[in-house]
């Protein structure tokens, strides 16, 4: 929600289908504050000050990740300044995968749509891996951004990006080794590509974070890299915010990049999407899913070995990890679409 002045604002979430839980989050998503049953019965409400600006509104159920159901949602601000309601939109992608060389970087997609350059924070993150239980981590990843096939930006370690000061305090890199990359772009394809410095390997994190809510949004995010087995599967993150639910096509492919000239593609891609620790939706080959004569035709994988996941989500974050059939491993990709 956006508010034109600063004041006291009511945020009250009504649900007769699930006990609703309702957060309060900054436009950069850091927590303002949250609420479980202060509003009647079993409702949520939250009161608070705030100044003019943007902010984000999270609904969820209080007891379940994977219960659904319908709810109202409605502000009250301050004299002369009504919360205008923020669409649903993409805006942070996070992928886990081992960083290997050639074939095996990482790389990260993200196409921007709309009428204006849009401002991103790009990151590679490797050592902070180890402090969250990752053995093996990439220990100094090196970050480069391109349109097309034209270099526009890289970085190795994050302070040296000569736009680092305008890296919101929450993504800030914890370890001085990792590489950060803010960009103001215009709408269109780019790609992020992640590798070692020195061409080492381990497993590392490409993440893709939208800093600000204007017209133009992320619409579509992918990332390609090796899929190994156990701590090695590819696990990509989302994070949806808005007022309303969304609906996201979320696809693995491995077969058909041999057909781009991928050396070692990942014949045979599992999908799973998570939302917290719940297992929510999974898919092997994707005609096989419930949704698959849903999934828009220049949409639909070109392999019927490939996976997708055609998924209506409330706003909060969700997780995506792709395995191998048996345990095999190989190059692969997992994408993310909004689908309208």
């Amino acid at each position: 929600m956006t508010l034109t002045e600063g004041g006291s604002v009511k945020i009250n979430l009504d649900a007769t289908d699930f006990d609703p839980f309702l957060r309060l989050l900054t436009e950069s998503l850091s927590p303002i504050t949250e609420d479980d049953d202060s509003g009647t019965g079993f409702n949520a409400e939250i009161s608070t000050q705030l100044d003019a600006g943007t902010y984000r509104i999270l609904v969820n159920s209080a007891t379940s990740t994977t219960e659904t159901g319908s709810y109202s949602l409605t502000t009250t601000g301050p004299a002369g300044s009504t919360p205008t309601p923020t669409d649903s939109r993409l805006i942070n992608i996070a992928t886990r995968a081992f960083v290997d060389t050639g074939d095996g970087v990482a790389i990260g997609g993200l196409i921007i749509e709309g009428s204006s350059a849009k401002t991103v924070v790009i990151r590679a993150i490797g050592p902070d891996l180890a402090n969250r239980g990752v053995a093996g981590v990439l220990t100094d990843p090196q970050l480069q951004l391109f349109s097309g096939p034209d270099l526009i930006d890289s970085n190795d370690d994050w302070d040296q990006h000569p736009r680092m000061s305008e890296i919101p305090s929450n993504l800030v890199p914890t370890f001085q080794l990792e590489s950060v990359i803010v960009a103001t772009l215009e709408p269109g394809p780019y790609t992020a590509i992640v590798r070692g410095n020195q061409e080492t390997t381990g497993v590392g994190l490409v993440e893709i974070f939208e800093v600000e809510s204007d017209a133009s949004k992320l619409v579509n995010i992918a990332t390609r890299g090796s899929v190994g087995a156990g701590d090695n599967v590819m696990i990509g993150g989302l994070i949806i915010a808005g007022d309303a639910p969304m609906t996201v096509l979320i696809r693995a492919k491995g077969p058909s990049l041999s057909d781009f000239g991928v050396q070692g593609a990942l014949l045979d891609p599992v999908l799973q999407v998570f939302s917290g620790p719940d297992l929510i939706d999974t898919n092997d080959d994707w005609r096989s899913h419930s949704n698959a004569d849903n999934i828009p035709t220049n949409l639909q994988p070109t392999n019927d070995k490939e996976s997708s996941i055609l998924i209506t989500l409330q706003p909060g974050a969700y997780t995506a990890i792709v395995s191998g059939s048996g345990g095999t491993t190989g190059i692969g990709l997992v994408e993310v679409f909004e689908v309208q």
